[in-house]
């Protein structure tokens, strides 16, 4: 199965307050990239559209994703400068950030013809090319593909919430699964049911996770908790995106948006599938940086 993911990429700039000096540190980064190179990293054939300059940082990020078999879609290639974020890692291994970025898309970017179309974060909520990811994702949508969605909401990037809202729903109502962390679904649904409203709003599939807390995947008929996975956290950079890549390779297994859902109407199933993507998340916790697992290192745990 072919997939594309839909987002922006970037360098991130980390530093460490953790230790004396503090640790300064860069690594490629952006949810959707991370994404891309964990299903690379997984074996599964991944496009990137994304937005990129002709720079060290642009160079540098398709290089890296290069080296997990990732391709960076020619019409990429649309920034002066390519996105910076500066991640300050707290005393738990959680990072606060701070971004430099833009996002566009040339209005004629094409879809291609995937099998499974991924977006999430900056690429739905910030202007202007949020219209133009809406707008392959509906036409995804209306050629069959099965559609994902993270919104890893940054709330700093964000000067307008309620538009932001509106825009992330608009996505959630074209896609077939989609999964967020605690805090976003407290950011989009302040004290409501985050699940509820978000499976009558179109997914079939919403996953919620809660970090060290583990992760709750819900359908119509039920929800199912599923616990973390242990590990000896280093960082938790990347650690959503590893679960979010996890979750892609396997909902890509299983042939289209039909089958994926009649498969995962079993607990059994949703608690499998769970689990797994609760591995790799551990793994990419365990060391510094997004640096998703293999499917052999899942394998292994």
């Amino acid at each position: 199965m072919s997939i594309l993911v839909i987002g922006e990429a970037l360098i991130d700039l980390t530093i460490d307050e953790r230790s004396a000096p503090p640790r300064r540190d860069s690594h490629v980064g952006g949810s959707p990239a991370n994404v891309a190179l964990g299903l690379g990293r997984l074996g599964d054939a991944v496009e990137l559209l994304t937005a990129l300059a002709e720079d060290d940082g642009g160079r540098r990020i398709a290089a890296h994703l290069a080296s997990a078999g990732v391709i960076v879609r020619p019409e990429s290639w649309a920034l002066d400068a390519t996105a910076t974020a500066r991640a300050r890692l707290n005393a738990d291994g959680s990072a606060d950030y701070d971004f430099d970025i833009r996002w566009v898309l040339p209005p004629d970017a094409a879809l291609g013809s995937p099998s499974l179309v991924h977006t999430g974060s900056i690429a739905t909520y910030l202007e202007p090319g949020c219209e133009t990811s809406l707008a392959l994702i509906r036409a995804a949508r209306r050629r069959g593909a099965l559609v994902t969605f993270d919104p890893n909401v940054r709330p700093g990037l964000i000067d307008d919430a309620d538009a932001a809202r509106a825009r992330i729903l608009a996505v959630a109502a074209q896609c077939d699964v989609l999964k967020l962390s605690d805090e976003d679904a407290q950011w989009l649904f302040p004290g409501g049911d985050a699940i509820e409203r978000l499976l009558a709003a179109g997914p079939w599939l919403v996953v919620v996770t809660a970090g060290s807390r583990g992760s709750t995947l819900a359908i119509a008929e039920e929800r199912i908790a599923v616990p973390a996975a242990a590990a000896d956290v280093a960082d938790t950079i990347g650690a959503g995106d590893s679960y979010m890549a996890m979750l892609v390779h396997e909902l890509a297994r299983l042939a289209g948006p039909a089958a994926a859902r009649a498969h995962l109407r079993s607990s059994r199933a949703l608690q499998a599938l769970g689990s797994r993507c609760a591995a790799a998340a551990a793994i990419t916790v365990s060391r510094h940086g997004a640096n998703p697992p293999t499917l052999a290192e899942i394998d292994d745990r």
